[in-house]
């Protein structure tokens, strides 16, 4: 499944909206990494996604030491409340991406599963 910067940013603008921050509310990267998992995307996705959002100017980074914060800028709210903003427009085929990432099977494959097909592979002409 082919995930594009786009997916990213809408699966993690659809995070804050339905975290229903205020304004200015920021939201800590812990909290954010452990609704990550619920949109179906890779855990290594959620960076990519932050950085764009950060790139794009519709997030805000901050924070001392350790911890970061994110709050969206008045242009990432506009994404999630504008009635032609992006989480409002999104397109089929992202909503129909998000959709299958969120329902793909991801219990992990017994092991002789696993064996099998790593013996179909040995057996297959080179």
């Amino acid at each position: 499944m082919h995930i594009s910067p786009q997916i990213l940013r809408l699966a993690l603008l659809r995070l804050f909206a339905d975290a229903s921050l205020s304004p200015g509310d920021r939201m800590d990267f812990t909290r954010l990494s452990a609704l990550w998992p619920q949109t179906g995307l890779r855990t290594s996705d959620l960076r990519d996604a932050v950085r764009e959002l950060l790139d794009s100017g519709e997030l805000v980074g901050s924070g001392e030491g350790e911890t970061l914060t994110l709050s969206l800028s008045p242009a990432g709210r506009c994404a999630l409340s504008e009635p032609y903003g992006e989480v409002q427009m999104a397109s089929f085929d992202d909503e129909a991406t998000l959709f299958m990432a969120q329902h793909r099977h991801k219990a992990p494959r017994p092991p002789e599963e696993r064996q099998r097909a790593a013996d179909r592979a040995a057996r297959a002409p080179a």
